[in-house]
């Protein structure tokens, strides 16, 4: 079993390591978590395996933090839209009087944004459930899954970042 650490806090700086894992500087080191922290929160996970921590200087960090926006970006217009429309299309079956749906369909929209919002949602309470942008993909996307595309993201941005080091190596002879 891999070694759990906390999330939150300074205990991940134990698994900063003596250089850079992508360029080797040993200036300006930085613990990066592979799934973000946006992650981690959305889905209230606050122990992780040391696994999911690089070591990587401010320059390198800066630039995966730039790629990580970019694909959270990316994210949010493929999946919030259907999120929103899905979560916004049977909180307002619920509410309309005239929607004439059956018990057993809203038992199951019920036990549907019960799941998505994380917390118990009746009739009575339906009109105060406020969409979270970062919830929506927790709503959804289990995290083992949501965990490897980001851990999957990280080991082919570091792979063409080292491919591109070495060809400036190489051509700066």
């Amino acid at each position: 079993m891999p070694k759990m650490i906390s999330a939150k806090g300074t205990a991940y700086q134990t698994c900063k390591k003596t250089k850079c894992s992508t360029c080797g500087t040993k200036d300006e080191l930085t613990v990066h978590h592979k799934v973000p922290n946006s992650i981690l929160k959305a889905y209230g996970i606050v122990e992780v395996p040391t696994s999911i921590f690089e070591t990587l200087c401010q320059k390198c960090h800066a630039e995966y933090t730039h790629h990580e926006n970019q694909l959270k970006m990316r994210m949010d217009f493929l999946i919030l839209p259907k999120v929103y429309r899905d979560v916004t299309h049977k909180t307002d079956a619920l509410k309309d009087p005239a929607s004439n749906i059956k018990d057993s369909t809203r038992t199951r929209f019920l036990n549907e944004l019960s799941f998505f919002y994380r917390r118990t949602v009746t009739m009575e309470n339906i009109d105060g459930m406020v969409m979270d942008e970062n919830r929506c993909v927790s709503g959804v996307i289990p995290y083992e899954q949501m965990s490897k595309m980001w851990l999957s993201d990280f080991r082919s941005w570091k792979a063409n970042k080292l491919i591109t080091l070495e060809l400036e190596r190489h051509f700066e002879q």
